[in-house]
């Protein structure tokens, strides 16, 4: 008896289902943290690939320099 109803399967019958049902899981988890490692090797390659856009520095006369600080002068993006 199963939640109140009489059930007229035995052990026997059931296991091999449930085996079955257990190797489909295994196998849809493993391609699940195959895919999921993919997308995480992904991330990284996107991440290295995207690096901040560098400020150039215009100074008043005119030179342009790549820097990492802030100085006097006009900023500008660089998408070099």
């Amino acid at each position: 008896m199963i939640n109140g109803v009489l059930v007229e399967r035995t052990v026997k019958d059931v296991k091999p289902a449930l085996e079955t049902n257990s190797e489909g899981l295994k196998k849809v988890l493993e391609e699940l943290v195959k895919q999921y490692k993919r997308q995480q090797e992904d991330m990284e390659k996107w991440k290295v690939s995207v690096r901040p856009s560098r400020t150039r520095l215009i100074t008043p006369l005119g030179q342009c320099r790549n820097t990492d600080t802030v100085q006097a002068g006009i900023f500008a993006n660089s998408f070099l």
